[in-house]
């Protein structure tokens, strides 16, 4: 926030207030480098943009960097800068001298030969000017100093002119300046230097001549503030953790110039994609995979990956495209490869599920093929055409005269008008999302024979379907204006008819009582009160042939799953509240779907143990095509299935195919080696942080420290699925003390590690005011749930021809909740359900499960404000009142979302407050209030609470509102 208020600031005092100075695209230099995000700005734009490598720079350009970026600048005329962390730089130019402007940060420059460099600091201009000379200046909050790395320089200020060298400095203080002698030189760390380590804190070794009693304060800021203090006789070595630090060597001799270094701690690549277990497709025939990291430092990477053999390369990128081999696992990873970051980590193994998407199949089942088709009109016949395929399609259709007319469809059917009578042939093939086609189906034909000049002739149509209530469509042509009457009936003369149907079109779609031949026609009745009866047609209705026997199924190896499927959320939620035994009873489940095309109503599925089929494992009759084998084990089986059509038709089983079901290798625990800390290394401060080497069979971790090495009293123990965890306030004394990690794999199979040793230093001074003062106490925010009964009183009123009022209690109240605690955000969950009776017996429901992530607003350790934004599904019932005064009740469901304010308050160590404010929209309307008065016991929490709810449902004008008492007991973990 402040970074942007500086940078608002800056950009409207340049827009405003220096509009009169030059503002022309002169180019002054260029960036030749950048590290991580750096932004400029141009002399008249509103906008910073980020700066990249190359860019020209111009008269009045604004340069900003961060604790994380520096650059470079090359002058036209030769000279450079070096712009390091948290600066603010202004390029300008006056005659034949460079000129900058340093609003504040830390700079080095190389002058080229005489040629003068001018810097504006705190208002005040100074001229600096050096034969080749390297140059440091520094400013923070209107304090900084001039120094010369390499050379001599002179340095004008109105009128006054001080001469410099490696031993000796400017020092500036707002507008007045002063030369100071310059006694030390610093040697390591070097100058600007970017320490890579792999643990935190590390040590860092501070060198100086002359080799002489002196002390190095160590500090955040440019300005030394809060400052590390450290003695040494040319030498010292100081744990920092990771960030920028600035540095000078005092005694009462004098100083050394302020330096910076920064430590980093090594993490692996960010990748982008694919990702570990991420399903990827690649289309056939191109076999190709697109890999990709995110490289804001722009440097050089070591890539492997392994599909059964391990490839790797060298890159500069941010992505590259490998080959891949279909049927092979995949798998990769990446890791900075540099000869400055030799402890440069590798990202884990991401391994990807790579499905190649086939060629699009060819169509089958076209359907007219060889059928004919009569008409007593002229030949103007909706054909439909059909087909079965899994893609969208093209068909074309050839008529008597030869003409060949081209369509795309997206389904699997099509209307076709056929206005010729004549044989007609038409094919289709298949054209996937990516354009590929398949082949054109074979041609498949029809034909329509045209008998409008005979007369008094009963046209015959057959019409088979493949449902028993599929509906049949019948057609005719009518004059404008008339109404028409549809009859159908069992015999010629229409004396049985079955359906009679009145319609101001000509078209009609009827269900057919059973199969049969029938006969149909249709009466025009006409405005002035006559009717035309057209000719009887007989129409036979049957269903389609009977199924044949199934192709075979496909060989399939599949997986068994060692655990139990998924249960409900019903089953999990009672789980969470009484865990049940692992159920070790369960050989296996086997997921498998039916990998054919045929629709039926059902399937018969029948898998055997032999090739002979003699041995029935399992047998179902299935709905649909997917379903779950339970209690499977491993090994070959054979399985075969029959179709059963809509007409209740069983067809004859499939030749068996082989069924291989494989069961996973879990590999054992791998013993995790430790990294940091051992060999009883000293360590300090509040903050521990245990590293060891990660390995793929093991999926979880727990850490265990104790004082002695046989590990009989645990005094700190954490898991984690990752190979680091940190402690914070652990508390332990100031001794050696012992840790390992215990590692499981999928199976929760552990192993150990071995012994790791680290000794807490002392910290004398926080002793010494220890004993003088007690430490104040200090609220640890920790995660947190808890189970509530949370029974209300209901008042509902509604208005639906007059005004009524349902009042009642729901005593069977419940709550469930749960809250995260982050440094800056607060997570929390929430299931209520309430149930009762109201007025005249209505039974009374209102649920809602509840999420919201909100974030603090301030930073006091006992009081925690925070807003944020809540997501549910809220349900209830909604009452209306009749003429007859009798009430009903209609359900309410759906999503929930709106602001959410939430309040923590710790009174003492013993006592908080928790309280709630939000709105939610949706169907159902929601305004909440509550406050909750917490007590903290030796191992668990009692809470009461009070709450006001008021709803309001979307469906009528029902309002609720409703007063609740909540009492509970929760835990902390």
């Amino acid at each position: 926030m402040g970074l942007g208020a500086l940078l608002i600031l800056i950009s409207s005092y340049q827009l405003f207030f220096k509009a009169s100075e030059s503002s022309s695209g002169l180019k002054l230099g260029t960036l030749t480098s950048t590290l991580s995000v750096v932004k400029t700005k141009n002399a008249l734009a509103l906008d910073w943009r980020d700066a990249s490598t190359g860019n020209d720079l111009t008269e009045n350009q604004l340069i900003y960097t961060d604790s994380a970026s520096s650059a470079e600048v090359l002058f036209t005329e030769g000279s450079a800068l070096e712009i390091g962390e948290n600066s603010l730089v202004k390029l300008k130019s006056a005659d034949k001298e460079h000129s900058m402007d340093l609003s504040k940060g830390f700079i080095r420059a190389k002058l080229e030969g005489h040629r003068p460099l001018k810097v504006q600091m705190n208002g005040e201009d100074y001229l600096v000017t050096g034969n080749n000379a390297d140059i440091q200046i520094n400013l923070e909050d209107q304090k900084g100093e001039i120094g010369v790395l390499n050379g001599e320089i002179k340095v004008e200020k109105d009128g006054l002119s001080e001469s410099l060298n490696p031993e000796s400095a400017l020092e500036i203080s707002g507008e007045s300046f002063k030369k100071k002698t310059i006694y030390f030189n610093a040697i390591k760390p070097l100058k600007s230097e970017v320490k890579y380590v792999l643990n935190s804190p590390t040590p860092v070794l501070f060198e100086w001549v002359p080799v002489e009693e002196a002390k190095v304060v160590i500090s955040r800021k440019s300005t030394l503030e809060k400052p590390i203090i450290a003695q040494g006789v040319g030498t010292n070595s100081v744990n920092l953790s990771t960030g920028l630090y600035y540095f000078r060597i005092e005694s009462e001799k004098g100083s050394s110039l302020l330096s910076s270094f920064k430590i980093v701690r090594e993490v692996p690549p960010q990748l982008i994609r694919p990702l570990d277990g991420q399903e990827i497709s690649v289309l056939e025939g191109e076999d190709q995979l697109l890999l990709q990291w995110r490289n804001p430092e722009r440097l050089n990477y070591s890539l492997e990956w392994d599909d059964g053999e391990l490839h790797s390369l060298q890159t500069g990128g941010e992505s590259t495209i490998v080959e891949i081999i279909k049927g092979r696992p995949f798998k990769w990873r990446l890791k900075i490869n540099s000869e400055k970051r030799p402890d440069a980590a590798w990202s884990e193994w991401q391994k990807i599920d790579v499905t190649f998407v086939p060629h699009p199949e060819i169509p089958s089942d076209l359907i007219p093929s060889g059928v004919e088709f009569q008409t007593y009109e002229k030949p103007n016949e909706k054909i439909t055409l059909s087909w079965e395929s899994d893609f969208p399609n093209e068909i074309e259709v050839r008529d008597p005269a030869g003409n060949v007319s081209s369509q795309k469809v997206k389904g699997n059917r099509f209307d076709y008008l056929g206005q010729l009578a004549g044989d007609y042939s038409w094919r289709v093939r298949a054209v996937d999302s990516h354009l590929r086609t398949s082949e054109w189906t074979e041609w498949a034909t029809f034909k329509i024979e045209d008998l409008s000049d005979q007369k008094n002739v009963e046209g015959i149509q057959r019409v088979q379907l493949e449902k028993p209530d599929q509906r049949v469509t019948f057609n005719w042509e009518a004059k404008e204006g008339t109404e028409s009457v549809f009859e159908l009936a069992k015999d010629s003369g229409f004396k049985t008819v079955v359906k009679k149907v009145e319609v101001s079109k000509t078209e009609v779609q009827v269900s057919i009582p059973e199969v049969g031949a029938y006969y149909w026609r249709s009466r025009q009745y006409l405005p002035d009160g006559t009717f035309q009866i057209s000719e009887p047609r007989r129409v036979i209705i049957e269903p389609t042939p009977a199924p044949q026997k199934p192709e075979k199924l496909p060989d399939l190896e599949v997986p068994l799953e060692e655990f139990p499927i998924k249960t409900t959320l019903l089953e999990t939620f009672l789980n969470f509240l009484i865990p049940i035994a692992h159920a070790d009873e369960v050989k296996g489940v086997v997921r498998l779907v039916l990998p054919v095309k045929e629709e039926a109503k059902s399937y018969i599925v029948k898998i055997y143990k032999d090739e002979k089929l003699s041995q029935l494992v399992y047998e179902e009759q299935l709905s649909g095509k997917d379903f779950v084998w339970r209690n499977a084990e491993a090994g070959v089986y054979y399985w075969q299935y029959a179709v059963i059509d809509f007409w209740d038709r069983t067809s004859l089983f499939s030749d068996p195919a082989k069924l291989t079901i494989k069961s996973e290798d879990v590999p054992a625990p791998v013993k995790p080696r430790l990294l940091s800390p051992i060999r009883a290394v000293e360590i300090e401060g509040p903050e521990l942080v245990f590293r060891w080497r990660h390995s793929g069979p093991n999926i979880n971790y727990q850490i265990e420290i104790a004082e002695k090495r046989n590990f009989k009293k645990i005094l700190l123990q954490k898991e984690s699925s990752i190979n680091e965890v940190t402690f914070t306030d652990h508390k332990l004394a100031s001794k050696l003390h012992f840790w390992r990690v215990r590692a499981f794999n999928k199976r929760r199979e552990a192993i150990l590690s071995n012994t790791g040793r680290f000794i807490i230093k002392p910290q004398l001074e926080k002793l010494i005011i220890a004993d003088q003062f007690p430490a104040p106490w200090k609220k640890e925010w920790k995660n947190r749930s808890f189970l509530a009964w949370a029974p209300s009183m209901d008042s509902y009123t509604f208005e639906d021809g007059e005004t009524g009022k349902i009042d009642g209690t729901a005593m069977m109240g419940a709550q469930l909740s749960g809250t995260i605690f982050k440094e800056k955000w607060v997570f929390n969950g929430e299931l209520l359900r309430q149930t009762g009776e109201v007025f005249e017996g209505e039974s009374y429901l209102f649920q809602r499960i509840l999420f919201d992530a909100v974030k603090t607003l301030n930073t006091n350790h006992h009081h925690k404000l925070a807003l944020g934004m809540a997501i549910g599904q809220s349900s209830g019932q909604a009452y209306d009142i009749g003429t007859d005064n009798v009430v009903t009740a209609e359900s309410v469901s759906g999503p929930s979302y709106g602001p959410i304010f939430r309040n923590y308050l710790v009174i003492n160590e013993k006592w908080e407050m928790q309280g709630k404010l939000l709105y939610l929209l949706g169907d159902i309307k929601q305004m909440e209030i509550g406050a909750d008065l917490i007590r903290q016991q030796a191992s668990y929490m009692l809470l009461g609470g009070v709450g006001y709810t008021s709803r309001e449902y979307e469906i009528n004008s029902g309002k609720q509102s409703s007063i609740k008492i909540s009492l509970g007991i929760g835990k902390e973990f």
